[in-house]
């Protein structure tokens, strides 16, 4: 899974968004992804068990469960991958949030 380092969701046309590509070795799988803040709170489960393609882009674009922004800093993208046979492959990334000053 690639997963840029940082994003800005400040709306300027600039890394607005976090794209998270994954290519997968064959079909069946599925996924959870979910953002943690830097205290290990969960603040957006992004997806839940989803059955993926075997490649695609997952997308998170700076907000919370509850819908408004996060504030800017350090977050960790947690992601499941759940093999048909059951084994689970596990990434994790820090990312960071920035805004204009």
């Amino acid at each position: 899974m690639f997963i840029r380092d940082r994003l800005s969701p400040d709306a300027d046309g600039y890394e607005d968004f976090l794209e998270m590509q994954y290519t997968l070795p064959a079909i069946g799988y599925a996924a959870s992804v979910r953002v943690f803040d830097a205290g290990g709170a969960q603040v957006k489960y992004l997806v839940r068990q989803d059955l993926l393609g075997t490649e695609g882009i997952l997308r998170w674009e700076g907000d919370a469960d509850d819908g408004t922004k996060v504030r800017p800093g350090i977050y960790v993208v947690y992601a499941e991958f759940f093999e048909p046979g059951g084994n689970v492959q596990v990434v994790k990334k820090a990312v960071s949030v920035v805004r204009r000053f």
